[in-house]
């Protein structure tokens, strides 16, 4: 779990790079902070796990359904608009609000907002990397609650862990340079 964060994670460097290449140099510490993290916790989990023998899905469930894929894309639609919408009425600050709800089901369309928010000079290095801190926060916290949900007591504790402590990263990061 820990590693697909650190693929989403790595995708925000080329979304940031493509709207605002300035926003992914503000921001490129707490990416690599929260990506240190990510990466290390993986790899500690593929040791620990080595010997667990997890059963691979039956052939009988699905793994994709075209209801709830059409549900994701109506729920990121919507806060879309919503993040426009709040960006008209009351600037930057709402517009990266919507865009810290986005990113607890989406965070590279998040991600884009905050850099377009950046290039249009609504904010500074610090506040992009805070915004950035809450945008990985929001996405981390759904997913610790995700995997606790899905694997369970244990599972979900040692995936939230290994969440919490690259977000704890990225705080450290984002208040060090502020």
């Amino acid at each position: 779990a820990l590693l697909a964060n650190l693929a989403s994670l790595s995708l925000c460097a080329p979304v940031l790079a493509a709207v605002s290449p300035e926003a992914l140099a503000a921001v490129w510490p707490v990416l690599v902070a929260v990506g240190v993290v990510l990466l290390g916790g993986g790899l500690l989990g593929l040791r620990k796990g080595r010997d667990e023998q997890a059963p691979p899905p039956a052939a009988e469930s699905r793994m994709f359904r075209l209801g709830q894929a059409l549900s994701f894309a109506l729920v990121v639609a919507t806060l879309t608009l919503v993040t426009a919408a709040l960006s008209a009425w009351i600037g930057a600050q709402g517009a990266m609000v919507a865009a810290v709800l986005t990113a607890s089901v989406e965070v590279h369309a998040a991600v884009a907002t905050l850099a377009g928010q950046f290039a249009r000079g609504a904010l500074d290095p610090a506040q992009a990397r805070a915004w950035m801190t809450a945008l990985l926060g929001a996405g981390l916290v759904v997913k610790s609650a995700m995997a606790w949900v899905s694997g369970g007591r244990a599972y979900g504790l040692r995936v939230a862990a290994g969440l919490m402590a690259a977000l704890a990263a990225g705080i450290v990061a984002t208040v060090a340079l502020a």
